[in-house]
């Protein structure tokens, strides 16, 4: 059995969409939408999509929490694979992004099964936890600022039932992740962008970096990074 991952590149990843991805019109007219905003690569693709569909039916998720939004792709996802009575919450702080999820969870007919609250997502874990929901998610999906990872983790280990997964997105960031990747790497990949927006970018990939080193290390959950997508660390509540 081989130790190393089988290296994607774009004819492969082709492949795997042609034999692998079911898209349902609602989700394509969403992702058509995105796709006109510059920060689209933002959203989950298509495969993270279907995959987290899949995993809520695998893990039969009632009570799920997503932070981070953004237009909705992965929150409807999720929606449309939902058991009769399950519920999704959903936090993130653009009215903007959300305007645009909310007119396509409406088109697709699960408005009534998605809560959304326009606040920061720490505080909104919170207040789930002091309203008394601690102890009873099925699925915790964090897909937000990277510089709060830590935080958002550890709250979703307070709000998951046991045995409860959590889901962190974009744990290889762009694989800017390992220790021989320098600042001036990163900035030199994002030449095109604003210094501003450049530093954000590094800031990003360390707190990614001790990210992954912290939670390597937190006996409290059953732990493996998949690299599907830009990687996402899934960890399951002992």
């Amino acid at each position: 059995m081989s130790a190393n991952l089988l290296a994607m590149n774009d004819e492969l990843y082709a492949y795997l969409d042609s034999v692998s991805s079911r898209e349902p019109p609602s989700l394509a007219a969403l992702r058509e939408e995105t796709m006109k905003d510059p920060r689209f690569n933002m959203a989950v693709s298509p495969m993270e999509g279907q995959f987290l569909g899949v995993l809520v039916r695998m893990l039969n998720a009632r009570k799920i929490c997503e932070v981070g939004v953004y237009t909705g792709y992965s929150s409807l996802s999720m929606a449309l694979a939902l058991p009769p009575g399950g519920h999704i919450w959903c936090f993130d702080l653009s009215e903007a992004w959300t305007n645009v999820a909310k007119k396509h969870w409406q088109a697709a007919g699960v408005s009534d099964r998605i809560t959304l609250r326009l606040a920061p997502g720490a505080d909104s874990m919170q207040w789930l936890l002091d309203t008394g929901h601690a102890g009873t998610f099925d699925l915790v999906f964090v897909d937000a600022d990277k510089p709060n990872y830590h935080r958002y983790w550890d709250l979703a280990h307070a709000l998951l039932r046991k045995g409860g997964t959590v889901i962190a997105d974009n744990t290889m960031f762009q694989a800017f992740v390992p220790a021989r990747v320098t600042d001036a790497d990163i900035r030199a990949r994002f030449a095109h962008y604003p210094p501003a927006a450049q530093e954000e970018v590094v800031k990003a990939a360390h707190a990614i970096r001790a990210f992954n080193e912290r939670i390597h290390a937190d006996a409290r959950f059953a732990l493996s990074l998949i690299p599907v997508g830009d990687g996402m660390t899934f960890g399951v509540k002992l």
